[in-house]
């Protein structure tokens, strides 16, 4: 039998790809609203995923206002073909204000190189979000969102099972790859073998990602299991419209 505390953070990262995929349904903005929403909790709980002991709360804002920032500029130019390149600019951006957040503390930086390293990783998780609000934009639509979601709830839901070594991740691979083509050749009306591909690429990475992130020291407190299912669930969006648009366009 499986560790019930091991499955908590995949669960969690089933119900916020679930989320994203009933938010997407029901237009852009509230599909920009749920990828804010896995944004900020991400936010929350990296940190304390990471055992982070200064300055945690500005942390916590530095990565939220990054990954927020992204999420809103896609939605303004999900349209434009352009939208990465707006994001990588506003990814500079954030370089930056890890930087700023660190002359600006008042504790004597304690931990400096811990604190940036920890800020900047989450900053680009959080702004790889962004991804999930574009992924409609492209031509698997709807399909490649509902199949990107489903490789990442199958993909997390095997990392959370008690197998051993490096076969955990390859059954974590194959289970989201198998089970999202399943969902891409029976319910998939726009571009098959992107859509197919979209959930292939989302199942490597979610599988990875997902055991790196259980195997930290704090992945069983709460704070800190929201951070691993969050983590996962942000990371693969644009991861999803990288593949989408390299397939499909």
């Amino acid at each position: 039998m499986p560790d019930v505390m091991s499955l908590l953070a995949p669960l969690g990262s089933i119900v916020l790809a679930a989320l994203v995929v009933v938010a997407g349904d029901a237009g852009q903005p509230m599909l920009a609203a749920a990828v804010s929403l896995v944004v900020i909790v991400f936010a929350l709980g990296w940190p304390d995923l990471l055992d982070v002991r200064h300055a945690r709360v500005s942390t916590s804002v530095v990565i939220a206002v990054s990954g927020l920032a992204a999420t809103a500029l896609a939605a303004a130019t999900a349209a434009s073909l352009k939208s990465m390149s707006a994001i990588a600019v506003l990814l500079a951006g954030c370089v930056l204000l890890a930087f700023a957040h660190q002359l600006l503390r008042r504790d004597g930086r304690a931990s400096l190189v811990e604190s940036i390293t920890v800020t900047l990783s989450g900053q680009v998780i959080a702004v790889l979000a962004s991804g999930w609000v574009l992924l409609t934009q492209t031509r698997v639509g709807a399909d490649g969102l509902l199949v990107a979601a489903v490789a990442v709830g199958a993909a997390a839901l095997v990392t959370g099972l008690p197998i051993e070594g490096t076969l955990r991740g390859w059954a974590a691979f194959v289970a989201g790859a198998s089970v999202s083509t399943v969902v891409s050749v029976v319910l998939a009306n726009s571009d098959l073998a992107a859509t197919l591909l979209v959930g292939v690429g989302v199942a490597g990475v979610a599988s990875g990602l997902g055991i790196l992130l259980q195997a930290q020291p704090r992945s069983s407190h709460l704070p800190g299991l929201l951070g691993a299912a969050a983590g996962t669930v942000s990371a693969v969006g644009t991861v999803a419209y990288a593949v989408a648009r390299l397939a499909g366009g």
